[in-house]
C-alpha cells in the first residue's frame, strides 16, 4: 500500500527534503519542490499516552511517536489506532500517511 505524505517534499533546486505546508526549503528558501511518495521510516522514540485533551478522551490509550524517514527528515506522529502498542518498539519501521483528525498517522508494518 503506497500512502503520499503531503507535508514532506524534495526541493527542486538542490534537492534537499523539508517537511510542512506549505513547502519552504530549509536550505535555499524555494518554495518550489515536489511531494514524496511512499514515505516511510523508522521508530527513534515513543510513548503511550493514558491522558488525553477532551477531544481525544475516547481514543486513550494512543502512541506517538518521533520516527526518522529514510530521507534523513523527523517527523512526530501518532500511531495508528489499529496498532498493537506492546508490540512497538524503537526501530519498528512505519509507513506514513496524512489525516484530517490527527495528522500524521504512523502504520507499524511489524508491530500490528
Amino acid at each position: 500500500m503506497n500512502y503520499v505524505l503531503y507535508a514532506c517534499q524534495r526541493c527542486h533546486k538542490i534537492s534537499a527534503v523539508a517537511e510542512g505546508a506549505p513547502f519552504h526549503c530549509w536550505a535555499c528558501q524555494s518554495t518550489e519542490g515536489t511531494m514524496i511518495e511512499n514515505v516511510s521510516g523508522t521508530v527513534e522514540s515513543f510513548t503511550v499516552l493514558h491522558v488525553a485533551p477532551l477531544h481525544y478522551l475516547d481514543d486513550i490509550p494512543y502512541g506517538v511517536a518521533t520516527v526518522l524517514l529514510n530521507n534523513q527528515v523527523r517527523v512526530v506522529g501518532r500511531l495508528s489506532r489499529f496498532t498493537d502498542l506492546d508490540r512497538v518498539t524503537i526501530g519498528t519501521v512505519v509507513h506514513i500517511s496524512p489525516d484530517e483528525r490527527y495528522g500524521l498517522v504512523l502504520h507499524p508494518l511489524d508491530a500490528r
